[in-house]
């Protein structure tokens, strides 16, 4: 990668990183924080169905 490149992406020593760069990071830590809460969602719901399903062939009546 040449000098030419690094100016283009802003890799430069002691440059400061452009709006785009710091929107572009902001929004893949916010995807990053959505997906995490969709996939605990869901595994949530997963194992709370689970332990309904314990709770009912135990006999102990107890919903989540």
């Amino acid at each position: 990668m040449n000098g030419d490149n690094k100016k283009e992406l802003g890799l430069t020593t002691g440059s400061r990183p452009t709006l785009w760069s710091k929107l572009r990071s902001a929004l893949g830590h916010v995807g990053l924080f959505v997906t995490l809460m969709i996939y605990t969602a869901v595994g949530g719901m997963e194992v709370g169905d689970d332990l309904d399903l314990a709770a009912l062939i135990g006999g102990v009546f107890i919903s989540f």
